[in-house]
């Protein structure tokens, strides 16, 4: 059986990367890391105790009409705060030495650099980096657990447990916690709480919901036209105001 760690660009991927390769590393499994769909290289059925950890996922690409065979875990965001996260990163602290960096930021950063916060902002929501694949995503799949990124940072030892459990993986309870510990937001950010901002670090600032505090009158009615939908079929806004 093939197992996943599902994620979307700036919904938790470092965080949860570097805590599977810690685990995988104590527990002795196997720990595959994709960028995309597109660089998977499965093995056969019987993968033992390999995770394969695929970022920016697109559930066609990945699944398509294969039946059985794998189960995993799907982990989403308020996509208001994927368009901060995603602006400040992009703006500031994603490297840009790779592939994706000398293809795309670079120029995008430029872009950014150019423009007002709030104007960045209106950018980020007209490229929608990762929000076309998470309104694709096929959320009725009895095989992928889903879970929220505000689930997992208030309470992750309870979450993962629960995300191991369902791809009927057995972790050892006190490495699953120095391992969540290890990779603690306080840890990650060179001793910062959640809360305290730094806008130029990847690790910027841990905490739910603060999208209110760039979001203008201007930005939200971007929002709103181009993905306000996803914000509540994902119930992270409970009214159809959103969905214009």
């Amino acid at each position: 059986m093939h197992r996943f760690f599902l994620l979307h660009h700036k919904c938790g991927t470092v965080y949860l990367e570097l805590i599977l390769q810690d685990l995988a590393e104590t527990h002795d499994w196997g720990c595959h890391i994709a960028g995309s769909a597109k660089q998977l290289d499965l093995g056969p059925e019987d993968a033992g105790d390999a995770i394969w950890f695929v970022k920016n996922s697109a559930y066609a690409a990945l699944f398509g009409d294969r039946e059985g065979g794998y189960r995993g875990v799907h982990v989403v965001r308020d996509p208001r705060d994927v368009i901060v996260s995603g602006y400040f990163s992009h703006r500031y602290s994603h490297p840009v030495d790779n592939a994706w960096g000398e293809g795309f930021l670079i120029d995008h950063r430029k872009r950014l650099e150019a423009l007002s916060v709030e104007e960045g902002l209106c950018a980020e929501i007209e490229l929608g980096y990762s929000l076309g694949a998470m309104k694709a995503w096929r959320y009725d799949d009895p095989a992928i657990l889903e879970l929220r990124f505000e689930e997992l940072i208030a309470a992750p030892q309870v979450v993962l447990t629960s995300a191991f459990a369902h791809l009927e993986q057995t972790v050892e309870p006190t490495q699953l916690a120095a391992a969540i510990e290890r990779r603690s937001f306080k840890n990650l950010s060179g001793g910062r709480n959640q809360g305290q901002e730094n806008q130029r670090s990847h690790f910027r600032k841990g905490v739910p919901g603060d999208w209110r505090n760039y979001f203008t009158p201007a930005v939200i009615d971007a929002f709103k036209q181009r993905w306000g939908k996803i914000a509540v079929e994902l119930g992270y806004e409970p009214t159809n105001d959103w969905s214009a």
